[in-house]
């Protein structure tokens, strides 16, 4: 008789019903154990189960070694997730996927000086100059409906737009 995965090499009769269990019943818990105690577990507690089993002196014979089997991995699931409230919320922390590297960590701090920058040269314009290019450029608005809530001429919109696009493109430059 070949071991299974997870158990060791058995040699007395009680062993060999607990191997012969255990092959039987593994699937069914380890699906008992991704259900109850979460995939990232359950191929532990499954091993846990068989090796508890085989450590345990029931005697040469099981009446039901597939019930013994399930009883031990009910106290363990129960054990396991009386540790796990003990211990409290677990956060798994992954460098890779939580650890911005520091090109990225480069660029929000460019993107948070760019904007700055933009505000500050926006907030610089007159106010009616503003107004128009935020009505253009936010609320999306034509030339003809900024004139008509203005009482400007397209041309006197076409105005503010080039003066206020101007006076963005000269303090938003790049330094180099």
């Amino acid at each position: 008789m070949s071991p299974t995965r997870f158990s060791p090499a058995l040699t007395s009769p009680r062993d060999s019903t607990l191997d012969q269990a255990y092959r039987e019943e593994q699937a069914r818990l380890k699906r008992y154990f991704d259900w109850k105690a979460g995939p990232d577990a359950s191929a532990d507690l499954v091993q846990d189960v068989f090796v508890r089993a085989l450590g345990k002196s029931q005697g040469e014979r099981l009446e039901n070694p597939a019930g013994y089997l399930w009883r031990i991995a009910q106290n363990l699931l129960i054990d396991t997730l009386r540790v796990r409230k003990r211990r409290g919320p677990q956060v798994q922390f992954d460098e890779a996927q939580h650890s911005p590297d520091l090109a990225d960590q480069a660029a929000l701090l460019e993107a948070a000086q760019l904007q700055l920058r933009y505000e500050t040269a926006l907030a610089a314009l007159p106010t009616r100059t503003r107004d128009i290019f935020l009505m253009h450029r936010v609320d999306e608005l034509t030339y003809q409906e900024i004139a008509l809530a203005t009482g400007l001429t397209p041309a006197g919109v076409e105005y503010h737009m080039s003066k206020a696009l101007a006076h963005l493109a000269k303090r938003l430059a790049v330094h180099r």
